[in-house]
């Protein structure tokens, strides 16, 4: 998921370029105009082309709150409606970004739910530890939480058509290993 200034960096550096200012000044403290209607392009794009709420993108651009992220967004649906110019600018401004920034934010949206899966599998495989040593007392309880785990993982994996290649291997792989460290503890009736 976009959660940082990083990841919505592509965004910031299209518009910025489009509009020749530095990429740090779109963040800035400032109501220059040369600066706020770039700010209010990122806001629009980042809100057309992502999941991100009024205030995580305030937040992320520049700490500003959801009502001022809301009024540049209405800005821009203004000046796409009434001017021509601008209309084209935007248009342009799209397609760039459909060629290169969304390939990068699916790219870092791609690693996010790699991750994430990852941290389950590894959550999984420190409850087999602690089953194995006997440091928990309700070890139903503990292979029921592991069990759900590696179900809502392999749920994740159906449902995830975009992550594909090795990291899809490596999870499908883990998963397929805790599920036998589980079984196997499950026999030997720890």
């Amino acid at each position: 998921m976009i959660t940082t200034k990083k990841d919505i960096q592509p965004i910031i550096d299209l518009v910025a370029q489009q509009r020749n200012i530095p990429p740090d000044l779109i963040q800035a403290n400032t109501r220059r105009r040369e600066v706020l209607e770039p700010r209010y392009m990122c806001y629009w794009l980042m809100r057309k082309h992502t999941t991100l709420t009024l205030v995580q993108i305030g937040v992320l651009v520049g700490n500003r709150d959801h009502a001022t992220v809301m009024h540049g967004i209405k800005v821009i649906d203004n000046l796409i409606e009434t001017d021509n110019g601008f209309c084209a600018e935007m248009e342009t401004l799209e397609a760039r970004f459909e060629g290169t920034v969304k390939h990068k934010l699916s790219n870092i949206l791609r690693k996010n739910a790699y991750e994430m899966k990852l941290s389950k599998m590894h959550k999984v495989s420190e409850i087999v530890k602690l089953v194995r040593n006997k440091h928990n007392v309700h070890l139903s309880e503990m292979f029921y939480t592991a069990y759900s785990i590696i179900k809502d993982v392999e749920q994740e994996l159906i449902n995830d058509k975009a992550l594909e290649g090795w990291r899809r291997d490596k999870i499908e792989k883990m998963l397929s290993q805790k599920k036998s460290d589980l079984l196997e503890l499950k026999y030997q009736k720890v």
